[in-house]
């Protein structure tokens, strides 16, 4: 079975995105005018610039708690750090400097505490999913114990 092209679920989300973002605009600009979508757009995309410079000046502490969450037994696990501190981070960022509203919508999301614990497990639970579903179609394994004959 061949897998999924999330490429292009991913491609069809940002055209789909892109398009609700220019109607969206339009309807905006008729009910207020051009003077606070520019405003709305040049703070977001500041605020979006901001946040991907104070990102870089974390990477150091991230790359240390990184460190941490492998060596120790905490309670933290890396992927709820990597989440957490550098891709939902980065990819808020970006959707702020990016014009349009629903993408200002989904920047704020990627910044809400909860979210980094959900795709974590997520995303650790999901390999064992698959490595389950493949050998629930697998045939039985004999027995690796000796049997005796006659009883």
């Amino acid at each position: 079975m061949r897998n999924k092209p999330y490429s292009l679920y991913l491609i069809a989300l940002v055209v789909i995105i892109l398009i609700l973002d220019s109607v969206l605009f339009v309807v905006v600009f008729k009910w207020l005018g051009i003077w606070p979508i520019l405003i709305w757009v040049s703070a977001a995309a500041m605020f979006g610039g901001y946040l991907l410079y104070q990102q870089y000046f974390q990477m150091e502490q991230t790359r240390a708690e990184l460190k941490a969450a492998f060596t120790e037994e905490d309670r933290i696990k890396p992927t709820e750090v990597v989440f957490k501190k550098l891709i939902f981070p980065f990819i808020g960022a970006w959707l702020f400097i990016l014009p349009g509203f629903i993408t200002d919508l989904l920047a704020v999301i990627c910044f809400l505490p909860f979210l980094p614990r959900l795709m974590g497990r997520w995303i650790t639970l999901k390999p064992r999913r698959e490595v389950e579903s493949d050998h629930s179609s697998a045939p039985p394994r004999p027995s690796s114990r000796p049997t005796r004959k006659g009883k």
